[in-house]
């Protein structure tokens, strides 16, 4: 019976040690589904959230890896016993195109210990968001804006310096950049992406209205870069310039070259429709035969003529040999 009883409490005592222990980790850590690792211009931050009612002080552990070169889990030496509920990543993952996964651990009073592992994989040249770059705009002298890269903050190899977002990173950025009118909502958004791999970019928007008050909004994203969240700039704005200070717009000229073009042929056209007319009406009046007295050089040879009058018919010479009797 004691045996029994023994066996009992011994089970007894195991499973609300087993309990406990549940009760422990769930106030250690949250589940996987609360850690999360937040990657913005290549700066990496791995966050999780505490378990319900935590009421007893926890330190943390951070352990990352990179499939790409090795499988050997390494601590992080920044976040070695922290007690925040996150941890800066930048200068582990060097790589911008490893592949990293990341976990944190919880140890608790009792020196027991709870994994959460970040289960998926990242590799930062095609995960990391790409912030807003930095814009600069000059409105009066044909709106001319200039765009820099946003920052990048992994470091060289020698760990001197910053890296440029390009070309250091990227070979190549697409700007997109949108343009509004100041205080018109009625009006759609115009939309223009620009492709370079400068890090300063300067560009001039055309077909401008003179003395408008237009802003614009810039995000950057990459040819290489999945992540579909760019963050875009805040708003900046400026008034153009008159349209003496402005670039004429290039549809205005060419319907301009063709309205001129059109009214000279129409004028070629009606000038070649009347010349033949006017030809045929001169020639008509030039060759019309014009009938005078001819002009005698010698005197003519006697003529005679006969006349009936009377019924008496009297052979008359030419009025010379009259003249001669």
């Amino acid at each position: 019976m004691r045996i029994y009883f023994r066996a009992h409490m011994a089970s007894v005592s195991g499973l609300l040690n087993l309990c406990l222990l549940c009760v422990l980790e769930s106030t250690a850590l949250a589940s996987n589904n609360h850690i999360e690792l937040i990657s913005e211009n290549f700066r990496h931050i791995l966050t999780w959230e505490a378990g319900n009612q935590s009421t007893n002080p926890t330190h943390y552990r951070v352990q990352y890896v990179d499939f790409r070169k090795r499988k050997k889990w390494n601590y992080s030496k920044e976040c070695f016993n922290t007690t925040h509920l996150s941890c800066d990543l930048t200068d582990e993952f060097t790589d911008p195109r490893g592949q990293y996964s990341a976990k944190a651990e919880a140890l608790m009073e009792n020196g027991t210990s709870v994994w959460v592992n970040y289960v998926k994989l990242f590799t930062p040249i095609h995960q990391t968001i790409l912030g807003p770059p930095t814009v600069h705009i000059t409105g009066y002298d044909g709106y001319l804006i200039t765009i820099q890269p946003p920052v990048c903050h992994l470091k060289s190899p020698d760990k001197q310096r910053f890296l440029s977002l390009v070309p250091d990173v990227y070979p190549e950025l697409i700007y997109k950049v949108t343009l509004i009118k100041a205080g018109v909502t009625n009006e759609s958004s115009r939309i223009l992406e620009y492709l370079t791999n400068e890090g300063n970019f300067t560009t001039s928007i055309p077909d401008l209205f003179p003395m408008t008050n237009y802003c614009i909004s810039v995000n950057a994203t990459a040819t290489i870069n999945k992540n579909p969240h760019a963050i875009p700039s805040s708003w900046k704005c400026a008034v153009t310039g008159p349209m003496s200070e402005l670039d004429y717009p290039v549809p205005a000229v060419i319907c301009g070259c063709v309205l001129t073009f059109g009214l000279v042929l129409m004028l070629v056209l009606a000038m070649l429709k009347w010349i033949p007319v006017s030809n045929y009406s001169s020639r008509s009046y030039d060759n019309r035969i014009y009938y005078t007295e001819p002009v005698l050089l010698y005197p003519p040879e006697p003529k005679t003529f006969s006349k009936k009058q009377n019924g008496v018919q009297y052979q008359l010479n030419h009025l010379e040999n009259n003249t001669k009797r």
